[in-house]
């Protein structure tokens, strides 16, 4: 299998997390790609023009981070990241959306910083940052109970919330949620985080 990703995308790195989770990294060749200088070579991938596409051993491609994080999931060896005897997977899959609309959020805000000021909405801002802020008391609320248990949302967690402070330091959630920063000051010191780092790619 080929996985097509750039490191900096957290949405990827939450496919890598389910491979380093599963043992998955001798079945799933890493291949660095662009989705802006090599937007063609991807869309020939996803029609959509997105990172993750991961395309499988009979030439089909599937797309959507949470397309293969589930398809993986179902692959591996270890244990299922949405299974759990007192959580049911539906709420599991709500917990790993809300981090996910958190990174929604999160990219938005980001893609909008990177346009001339004068054509920046400060309306769209200050709504995608409450929407971060809210879906951040959201994950504190949830944490106790993840902390426990290694699930999608205790991988996409992490991940969600060290793409905020790398691309959105001025977003002060960690003195509002010190549990929450505390924990994820010790997740992102794990070997995988250490490894899949988006600022080394920056």
């Amino acid at each position: 299998m080929k996985l097509y990703h750039s490191l900096t995308s957290p949405f990827v790195r939450n496919v890598l997390a389910v491979i380093d989770h599963h043992v998955l990294t001798s079945a799933v060749e890493v291949v660095s790609i662009n989705p802006f200088e090599e937007r063609p070579a991807l869309q020939a991938r996803n029609p959509l023009g997105k990172i993750p596409a991961l395309e499988l051993d009979d030439g089909s491609i599937l797309f959507d981070s949470s397309v293969i994080v589930d398809y993986l999931d179902q692959l591996g060896n270890g244990s299922g990241l949405f299974e759990h005897q007192d959580i049911s997977p539906h709420h599991i899959r709500t917990l790993y959306a809300l981090s996910n609309g958190v990174l929604d959020a999160a990219l938005a805000s980001v893609m909008e910083m990177r346009r001339p000021k004068t054509e920046q909405s400060a309306m769209w801002m200050e709504r995608w940052q409450e929407n971060i802020l809210s879906g951040v008391s959201a994950m504190a609320d949830e944490l106790p109970r993840l902390t426990e248990h290694r699930l999608m949302p205790h991988l996409s967690f992490g991940v969600t919330l060290d793409y905020l402070m790398f691309r959105l330091p001025h977003i002060d959630w960690q003195a509002k949620y010190p549990r929450l920063a505390g924990w994820a000051a010790q997740e992102l010191e794990t070997d995988f985080h250490k490894k899949t780092d988006p600022r080394l790619a920056a």
